[in-house]
């Protein structure tokens, strides 16, 4: 259930190619790349203002058919877009169509990639209109200088089967479907990634006709053309959306020992979806599995989903005796996660001190995330004396191994000045290497793609636990980030860096990306995962601040 999309600059510099000396003066130029700024700084009442004035410019300097209007006219309807007023980016979508349409002639790609524009947003609002007759023409005809076998035809076929799927008119979209497969297939070779996302497509319009022999046939195949390329085990071997599938296989490797088929199975019962149910309580057994074996992922995750107080199992006084077993035995991971459960008092009664003492056993045993779990502790005065000198040794050892959260936590004590100098530019030096450790797969993803969210605290919590708060806006967040991923984003991916700061009643004033991708559809969709998020819950009611400062890492299709 793909579609793909083309990226805003691509299309204004397309657009503007041949623009008239006097409409690219300053001015007009200013606006746009202002407006554009302040779009990926998420301001987007500025953004929309911005791009309004360049717009009245446009028209007054050249009249409304100018292909200039046209890319004002693409960068308004995207920022309407990307805030969720779909109403405002249609007629705005329409005119730029026509506008490239009439300059370009009929049979253009860029016409073709204009209409792509349309069905996309056709699809995010579920529209009740049906695709006209004169647009699916276009679409024809605009396939017309690549070629009927180009691979690019085959997305713009797959783009008008998305807008009719997404009509309900079945009938019509699946020989769309089957046309860009075997265009596809041709083209790109039987075993190439677009050739699963192909049959994928026309596996979900079969089930939606209750067409299950077929739609499962397809299924099958999928997986079994990404295994080809990359193996059994690889993220991109099952695509998004198609966990029916990936869970009965994930399961008998998991229940055969495999560690990381235990902590992925964990992934997708924790949030379900895509035909599987929701399963708290196996994602915490699958979590806790892999964590004793040694899995970063699995023990960040179980830490977050005990913080929060979510998948109680019934056998968690029995994994409390597995766990001092092996810790008796010496094994630090197994040190660490008694210390997980006796902080959040699962499986045993909350005990800080005791959930101190196994967290330094397994600290000074060498598990990064006991020393960040240990140094934790003592910066908040949990179960131990308050030390924030203490506190940061723990979490720089925790960093120098590599441990996404003693990064972090290091990031946080240098920027509050907390048990070491305050110093901004270390702060943000360490910040950044937590990213990246998140990125590199320390934190487990909760899709099939290795799709990676993460959130950081950089304000001084002031001695609260705000690891419930944070761990529910990361859950909301991520869970509609996943939903607007562009196909783009799976060949080559990217990483998009962005900072918020969020007020007393959870409202969002400001947004800021401090380091972009590089690609404007993948900065778009990290933008439109909080945007689409807020308001968050208000701040917790004991902590004094006014506001916190987070930050959000994102990776697309993390190897």
């Amino acid at each position: 259930m793909k579609t793909t999309t083309s990226g805003l600059l691509a299309l204004v510099l397309i657009i503007c190619t041949r623009m008239p000396a006097y409409a690219q003066g300053k001015n007009w130029e200013s606006l746009t790349a202002e407006s554009t700024a302040l779009y990926k700084q998420g301001r987007y009442d500025d953004a929309v203002a911005v791009a309004k004035e360049a717009l009245d410019l446009a028209e007054k300097a050249a009249g409304p058919n100018q292909r200039f209007v046209a890319a004002s006219l693409y960068i308004l309807a995207t920022l309407y877009q990307a805030r969720g007023q779909y109403a405002q980016a249609e007629p705005l979508f329409k005119r730029n169509l026509a506008i490239v349409e009439k300059a370009l002639g009929p049979d253009h790609p860029y016409v073709a990639t204009s209409l792509n524009n349309l069905a996309a947003l056709y699809r995010a609002q579920a529209s009740t209109r049906k695709p006209s007759r004169s647009s699916s023409a276009r679409w024809r005809s605009a396939r017309k200088p690549w070629g009927p076998d180009h691979a690019d035809v085959a997305g713009s076929l797959n783009n008008l089967g998305e807008l009719y799927k997404a009509q309900g008119q079945y009938a019509q979209a699946e020989p769309l479907f089957k046309r860009s497969l075997a265009i596809w297939e041709k083209a790109l070779g039987p075993d190439h990634p677009n050739v699963a996302t192909g049959l994928n497509n026309l596996a979900a319009l079969y089930k939606a006709q209750s067409q299950y022999a077929q739609a499962e046939s397809l299924l099958r195949r999928s997986p079994a053309i990404r295994e080809k390329g990359l193996g059994a085990h690889h993220p991109h071997t099952f695509e998004r959306g198609d966990y029916s599938t990936a869970v009965p296989i994930y399961r008998r490797l998991a229940d055969a020992g495999d560690v990381e088929a235990n902590r992925r199975l964990g992934d997708i019962l924790r949030f379900g979806g895509g035909g599987v149910e929701k399963d708290e309580a196996e994602a915490v057994r699958r979590y806790r599995k892999a964590a004793l074996a040694g899995d970063e992922g699995a023990v960040s995750n179980l830490r977050s989903m005990y913080s929060t107080g979510r998948g109680a199992a019934p056998d968690e006084v029995d994994a409390v005796k597995s766990y001092r077993e092996a810790a008796d035995r010496g094994d630090k991971r197994a040190m660490t996660c008694l210390g997980i459960l006796y902080e959040f008092g699962r499986g045993a009664g909350k005990d800080e001190s005791e959930a101190v003492r196994w967290y330094r056993k397994g600290a000074e045993g060498g598990d990064a995330g006991a020393m960040a779990a240990l140094g934790f502790m003592l910066s908040n005065g949990r179960g131990v004396a308050k030390d924030d000198a203490e506190a940061a040794r723990w979490y720089r050892m925790a960093a120098d191994a590599g441990d996404a959260r003693g990064l972090n936590n290091l990031g946080a004590a240098y920027a509050n000045g907390r048990g070491v100098d305050k110093d901004e530019a270390e702060a943000m030096r360490w910040y950044r290497k937590a990213a990246d450790a998140w990125f590199t797969g320390v934190s487990a993803p909760e899709n099939g793609n290795r799709d990676v969210c993460s959130l950081q605290m950089l304000s001084d919590p002031q001695g609260l636990d705000f690891e419930p708060y944070v761990a529910r806006i990361l859950e909301t967040v991520r869970r509609n980030w996943l939903a607007v991923i562009p196909e783009s984003a799976r060949p080559g991916g990217g990483k998009v860096l962005l900072q918020i700061i969020v007020e007393k009643n959870g409202s969002v004033p400001k947004l800021v990306i401090t380091m972009p991708s590089g690609t404007d559809t993948l900065d778009r969709a990290a933008i439109a995962g909080i945007s689409k998020s807020v308001p968050f819950s208000p701040l917790p009611p004991e902590f004094k601040g006014n506001e916190v400062r987070l930050q959000f890492a994102f990776a697309y299709s993390v190897k």
